[in-house]
């Protein structure tokens, strides 16, 4: 072993209990990097028929930023994680403009937003000038099995300990670490003001943090990262559907002022006008709704995860059973066992 190795296991603590937190860390990579690959694939392929897998895109792409993130101090060198985050920043910037599109189509073609058949024409034909902008970043993910040797890269520094991490005593320690970093992070991005604006900046907060405690719980057993990302799926919802309304509602003006300048008006009809004013005044009532619940429901529950999550480590400080195992690929099968658990539960949530 290298002077460099040695001296980072030791300040660490006990190397078996480091070498679990890695070898978790490693599933987790592996996982959601993996994912992007499959979805970006399916994306180029079916983005005429399907929406599903851009979203998926999207959300894998978060999701690997998150772990990213996580595990930051456990890489021995900067290079492949930094080049693999530039990367999925910029398909998340050039897909989001897509991303409406889809959502405002699927809303319309299934008559939910009154939308006429001319806007729609017009929708699609917008959706249809992002796609090459889509696949161009794509191909810069996916040429040569760039992404995949990038990850595979990243992977491989997890087996070794790197300097830049003094971990705690075992995984658990490290997960409660995290938790509680992540709730004091995401209570600082409560949104002072109440505009739709601030609602979508929190809601991204919202989903950095559940994808935090998602991946947290696949790691370890922790009933604080349960609740937490069930607590934020529900506020992502919420907010997701006040920000689907807003990207709407802008859509169709543009659409209705586009008309009525080449129709040679400087005014809409006022039908037009009292149905947009009215539909401006519902959104306006969701988003001080939204910014209320937040304050008076939300806040307080992450405060109680918090202090139930700190009292209740204080009192269990026991190291967690995966470290003890002997069989090297146990922690693997316990994180997989986990992310099944999770999968299986959202979906009969969902339903």
């Amino acid at each position: 072993m290298s002077t460099a190795s040695h001296n980072a296991e030791q300040s660490s603590g006990d190397p078996a209990k480091t070498t679990v937190l890695r070898t978790m860390a490693q599933v987790q990579l592996r996982s959601a990097l993996r994912e992007v690959r499959r979805q970006l694939k399916k994306m180029e392929d079916r983005w005429k028929k399907e929406t599903e897998p851009l979203h998926q895109a999207r959300v894998s792409a978060r999701r690997s930023l998150v772990c990213l993130e996580l595990f930051q101090p456990l890489f021995t060198e900067p290079r492949d994680a930094a080049w693999i985050a530039a990367r999925l920043q910029e398909l998340l910037k050039a897909s989001g403009k897509a991303r409406d599109l889809d959502v405002l189509l699927t809303s319309a073609l299934h008559q939910k937003s009154g939308s006429s058949e001319k806007h729609v024409r017009e929708w699609q034909k917008k959706r249809r000038e992002c796609q090459p902008v889509l696949e161009e970043v794509a191909r810069k993910l996916l040429k040569k099995g760039r992404l995949k040797e990038r990850s595979r890269a990243l992977i491989s520094q997890l087996d070794t300990p790197s300097e830049n991490f003094a971990a705690q005593e075992s995984p658990e320690a490290w997960a409660n670490q995290q938790i509680h970093h992540q709730i004091d992070r995401l209570l600082t991005q409560v949104p002072n003001s109440v505009t739709a604006r601030t609602l979508h900046k929190f809601r991204l907060g919202t989903k950095q943090t559940r994808y935090a405690a998602d991946c947290i719980g696949e790691m370890v057993d922790s009933p604080s990262a349960e609740m937490l990302s069930e607590l934020l799926a529900d506020v992502q919802k919420k907010l997701g559907h006040i920000q689907d309304a807003v990207v709407a509602q802008k859509q169709k003006e543009k659409s209705a002022n586009r008309d009525s300048k080449k129709d040679g008006k400087k005014t809409r009809d006022k039908s037009t006008t009292a149905n947009s004013s009215g539909e401006r005044e519902s959104l306006s009532q969701l988003i001080n709704e939204a910014a209320r619940w937040i304050r008076d429901d939300i806040v307080p529950h992450l405060q109680k995860i918090a202090a139930t999550h700190q009292s209740t480590f204080a009192a269990e400080q026991q190291p967690v059973q995966a470290v003890h195992m002997p069989a090297e690929k146990q922690p693997v099968k316990t994180v997989a066992a986990r992310r099944k658990k999770r999968t299986k539960k959202q979906k009969a949530t969902a339903q």
